[in-house]
């Protein structure tokens, strides 16, 4: 039934399927079970049921690369099924007893927000984004922490780049419930998602680490400049266009050879936009100034840090410049304030730097 053409039967037949798993399942006190189980006879059945669903979906998927758009998709309808009960369950506080199958569901409705087909990938999206605003149990949090490092490692860059503005609402629903060590390790998740070799999922690695800085992880700081300070060091080959010889530079001009610290090139480029970037996200993630101590002390030396790669290659130079453009959109109107935080040298370069010469005076 879940594999049918009729939008109506579908539905039904999904919310079927998630009243029978509330019935089958067995709550307990915390102390004893904080999730709950299914009764061992009742176990056996939604086990078959859920195996069959994930030995199903994957031949559906592959085949779905040869089907013709003209022909119904079955892998389609049955996504939408499984979309329907992930909704229900999500939306109604019975979702404890789709947990036990979460690591493995989760990655496959990835796959459905990268079909062709726009319908599906919207309902995909929204349910994700329905799931992932639950509270988990803590028993649960390092597993999905780790879910969510294999999907950042996938081949596709679009599950990779999908799977971040997920991970920002489970770590945002979860925030109090996740402990120091887990909390290091999703910061390093993203450190290494800065370092992907695509744009689209740098930048939302970079957006990612800003909103957690904002809202709670103000302890990471130190530890997320270190790391950056190392990316920032990254030295590359500068090639000069009079003659063609190279130097060492910490703001070159890009070249084919190998650097001195034996990255390529665009190994070397990559590493200096994702420093660049980290640096600019926990810039972004203090926005305003106009009062005493609304720009942090270290503030300003990273700012002024990011000046050198203003010359870099693009999208080194991009992103630089669109940090301090936004900073001083940002500070415009109490920069008479957040001024002071500054050296005298470090206004004078970003007088030097920014448009109006007149502007930091």
């Amino acid at each position: 039934m879940i594999k049918h053409p009729y939008k109506e039967i579908r539905d039904m037949a999904a919310t079927i399927i998630a009243d029978v798993f509330q019935l089958f399942w067995r709550p307990f006190s915390v102390e004893e079970d904080p999730l709950g189980q299914y009764a061992k006879q009742d176990r056996a059945l939604v086990d078959e049921f859920m195996n069959e669903l994930f030995e199903t979906l994957p031949s559906l998927r592959e085949a779905r690369k040869t089907e013709s758009k003209e022909d119904h998709s079955v892998y389609v309808s049955m996504s939408k099924s499984v979309l329907t009960l992930v909704r229900i369950v999500a939306t109604s506080s019975r979702i404890t007893p789709i947990l036990p199958y979460l690591i493995q569901l989760v990655p496959e409705m990835f796959y459905m927000q990268d079909d062709d087909d726009q319908e599906l990938q919207k309902f995909a999206t929204g349910a994700l984004e329905l799931l992932f605003q639950n509270n988990f149990p803590p028993e649960m949090l390092g597993e999905i922490i780790e879910l969510f490092r294999t999907l950042l490692t996938s081949s596709s860059w679009h599950l990779r780049s999908k799977s971040l503005p997920v991970l920002q609402i489970f770590l945002f629903r979860n925030l109090f419930s996740i402990d120091e060590q887990s909390w290091k390790e999703v910061m390093d998740i993203l450190i290494k998602a800065l370092l992907d070799s695509q744009l689209e999922v740098r930048t939302m690695a970079s957006n990612t680490i800003s909103g957690l800085v904002r809202c709670s992880q103000r302890g990471s700081i130190d530890y997320l400049m270190k790391r950056f300070s190392e990316l920032l060091a990254t030295p590359f080959m500068r090639r000069n266009k009079r003659n063609g010889n190279t130097s060492t530079t910490s703001s070159p001009t890009p070249s084919r050879t190998s650097t001195p610290s034996g990255f390529t090139e665009s190994e070397a480029i990559l590493r200096r936009h994702a420093g660049v970037s980290g640096v600019a996200a926990l810039i972004q993630a203090f926005p305003y100034g106009g009062e005493p101590g609304a720009i942090p002390k270290w503030m300003p030396d990273a700012l002024i840090s990011l000046v050198p790669f203003i010359s870099d290659p693009i999208p080194i130079s991009t992103t630089a410049k669109k940090t301090f453009l936004d900073f001083r959109r940002t500070h415009q109107e109490t920069w008479v304030i957040d001024k002071l935080v500054f050296t005298e040298e470090q206004l004078d370069i970003l007088s030097d730097l920014l448009v109006s010469p007149s502007y930091y005076a």
